[in-house]
């Protein structure tokens, strides 16, 4: 396996694509800058049409921070999936980063894409899927975003699409690299696992579950989306509280939730009802609950004094993933330890229902 590289950027932030050059200048990487026409997508295409010679192409985004080591890492990575698009990168806040956190907890080294957009910040494409896209990117309308024409060009392709394991870039840590693209009003966002290295050995990836429950950051509300083969492109789901197995009986999610709640104030003190109100922390519960309905972990997985970094880092991201338009991160920041344990505990009981339940869960 041999690697190229690209960075993409534009005239007003090249002073950062080249600080990026020189953090990862093993990799030699060309620099590509929007010709002026203001496009994602362009700029990606010109990109991913500099792929050549190697067996994979990973094109960067200016406002990245890469692991120390990053290559290696990224050859391990392909090793394990070489047929695949490989994001470095996932946002702490959107439906894939649910998906990271379930292959933490199971000891897993990737984790598929479920959004309706390829993340695109740190991606590794195969070479020869590379210079496809950038010849299928030409006849695009440039007002498309690169991240979502990448998803549909690979789901049209047959590509699998699955996000690193730890995440191996961060995003614009310091806060202070405004959005090109108008995207300041999503507030931070950061990578749902990134500081530990990977994992030296590590389970494959395991199929995605047909449904996940989320609860986003636009209407911090808990929702399940459909995420088989066949499903439509959406960022909207079905209000999870309609969508719950019938054998739930209708009360018992809230006294579980009332018990999650005494046990964390039990382990760590009652900030966490301090900072966020009950409300959206039921909403938060219920999610993770119907996750372990579906997720595949079991209790070995769930036991807090056994969580290794990696599952750790991707916990603690919770709250921030969420809340972080609603409440400062830096406040979010100070009831991390809080936020594990609460989601650990709505895991377990999920993880905890029997096969009927569990079963009607996952068909529907």
């Amino acid at each position: 396996m041999t690697l190229t590289a690209a960075i993409m950027t534009h005239a007003r932030r090249r002073e950062h694509a080249e600080r990026l050059a020189v953090l990862c200048s093993d990799l030699a990487p060309t620099v590509v800058e929007d010709p002026g026409v203001g496009s994602t997508l362009v700029t990606s295409a010109m990109a991913w049409a500099t792929a050549e010679g190697a067996s994979h192409h990973i094109v960067l985004q200016d406002d990245v921070l890469p692991v120390e080591g990053l290559t290696a890492h990224v050859v391990g990575l392909v090793a394990r999936a070489p047929d695949a698009a490989l994001s470095l990168f996932t946002e702490w806040g959107c439906r894939t980063a649910a998906r990271v956190r379930i292959a933490a907890l199971a000891g897993e080294a990737t984790a598929p894409v479920v959004d309706p957009y390829v993340p695109s910040l740190a991606l590794v494409l195969p070479t020869p899927v590379a210079l496809a896209f950038a010849e299928h990117a030409r006849g695009l309308d440039p007002a498309t975003p690169d991240d979502v024409a990448l998803r549909a060009f690979l789901n049209s392709q047959g590509v699998r699409q699955l996000v690193s394991v730890p995440d191996l870039v961060e995003h614009d840590t310091d806060g202070s690299t405004l959005s090109l693209t108008g995207n300041a009003f999503q507030g931070v966002r950061r990578s749902v696992c990134f500081g530990p290295l990977p994992r030296e050995t590590a389970n494959p990836s395991s199929e995605s579950a047909p449904r996940l429950a989320h609860i986003g950051w636009m209407r911090a509300a808990a929702e399940v989306f459909d995420d088989g083969p066949e499903a439509p492109p959406t960022f909207v789901g079905t209000p999870l509280a309609q969508a719950l197995p019938e054998q739930v009986e209708p009360a018992l999610p809230a006294e579980r939730f009332e018990e999650t709640l005494t046990r964390v104030e039990r382990e760590h003190g009652p900030e966490l009802t301090r900072v966020l109100h009950r409300t959206v922390l039921f909403e938060l519960w219920t999610a993770w609950y119907a996750n372990g309905l579906g997720s595949g972990l079991d209790e070995r997985h769930l036991e807090r004094d056994r969580l290794d970094p990696v599952a750790e880092a991707a916990l603690g991201t919770v709250l921030p993933g969420v809340f972080r338009r609603f409440v400062p991160v830096e406040t979010l920041e100070t009831v991390r330890e809080h936020a594990v344990t609460f989601v650990l505990d709505a895991l377990r009981y999920g993880v905890a229902e029997p096969d009927r339940i569990r079963g009607e869960w996952l068909a529907g």
